[in-house]
């Protein structure tokens, strides 16, 4: 339960110092903020990403056995999931 917690503040923290960004960037325009804002989306992504990826790793794949074809199917289900959240 703790490192839940702990992952759970983690996570808004990202979410909160990214909106800030966002806020200011509407408000200024200002391109290295505008650059900041989308370095974080893009790093929030693939990190939310691996997180899926590692938690959830999806086996037994009907008809599937290498484990190669597996880890890029759990990679792609996690991509997807990863986009729907965001």
């Amino acid at each position: 339960m703790r490192d839940g917690t702990r992952t759970w503040f983690d996570w808004c923290e990202w979410v909160l110092i990214t909106g800030a960004l966002m806020y200011v960037d509407q408000k200024s325009k200002n391109w290295v903020v505008g650059t900041a804002v989308a370095i974080s989306l893009i790093a929030f992504f693939m990190y939310f990403t691996t997180y899926i990826a590692d938690r959830l790793m999806f086996y037994n794949f009907p008809y599937i056995k290498s484990l190669r074809i597996t880890r890029v199917l759990s990679v792609i289900i996690s991509i997807a999931v990863s986009v729907g959240l965001y």
